[in-house]
């Protein structure tokens, strides 16, 4: 067993308006001193999106993104090209800066975390349907 970190530790979120952001070298200056070696690559932006970019700075700290949690809408039928095209992209990323883990997250569509959604049963076979799309 491995263990990871990941920005969300340090308040990093994709969230709008979430609170301050920490930047990128102090959350893996932090980890790399507590001995973490593994990060989660955090929300779109945190690491730089160029691969390249993003590998040459976590082998700076020898770290490694060991993989990501990446967000789509599912269930609304006219976003899902969208959605899954942006899936893909981070999927390519995140193979390109040597992870091998992609969390997948259905997203409510919505900023944030705490309005709950409630799905319609037509929404739930577009969500459901997606999956093995993603």
């Amino acid at each position: 067993m491995r263990l990871a970190a990941a920005p969300i530790s340090w308040g990093v979120c994709e969230v709008p308006g979430w609170g301050y952001q920490l930047s990128v070298a102090r959350v893996l200056e932090e980890a790399a001193r507590l001995g973490l070696r593994d990060i989660e690559a955090g929300p779109p932006g945190f690491l730089p999106s160029d691969a390249r970019a993003a590998r040459d700075l976590m082998q700076e700290r020898r770290m490694r993104v060991i993989g990501g949690f990446v967000t789509a809408t599912l269930h609304r039928r006219d976003d899902l090209d969208r959605e899954l095209g942006g899936v893909e992209r981070q999927a390519a990323w995140l193979r390109d800066v040597g992870a091998d883990v992609l969390v997948l997250a259905a997203a409510s569509g919505r900023d944030g975390y705490d309005a709950p959604v409630e799905l319609e049963e037509g929404e739930w076979r577009t969500l459901l349907a997606a999956l093995p799309r993603a």
